[in-house]
């Protein structure tokens, strides 16, 4: 039995570690340490970690609970804020559990009467 990662997942894991290091704030300063860049939440689109955990028939990236962990890894490795690895990771899983995520109940308007 081989508990290693596949070539596939050894690949997400250089590539999840340099968007985590890309995002990342290069500031030893207290107040900048938590602050994400402008940029970041286009470079987890591009590169398809945003969403990570949605499945891709619903608009995510629709990877397993591996490559999850691989990149809450590499997110913890560089010192990316927390609100990096919600929107990647948590928010996407637990919206189900949260509230009803069909469109039939989403307001298209304001009715001003």
């Amino acid at each position: 039995m081989h508990f290693g990662f596949t070539e596939e997942q050894q690949a997400f894991g250089s590539l999840a570690r340099k968007v985590a290091t890309d995002i990342s704030p290069a500031s030893d300063s207290e107040s900048d340490r938590f602050q994400v860049g402008p940029d970041a939440q286009k470079v987890l689109s591009e590169t398809g970690l945003l969403g990570l955990l949605i499945p891709e028939d619903q608009g995510g990236s629709g990877a397993t609970l591996i490559e999850g962990a691989i990149f809450a890894e590499e997110l913890g490795r560089a010192l990316a804020p927390a609100s990096v690895a919600s929107s990647a990771l948590i928010s996407p899983a637990a919206l189900p559990l949260l509230c009803d995520v069909s469109t039939e109940d989403v307001p298209t308007g304001v009715d001003f009467g």
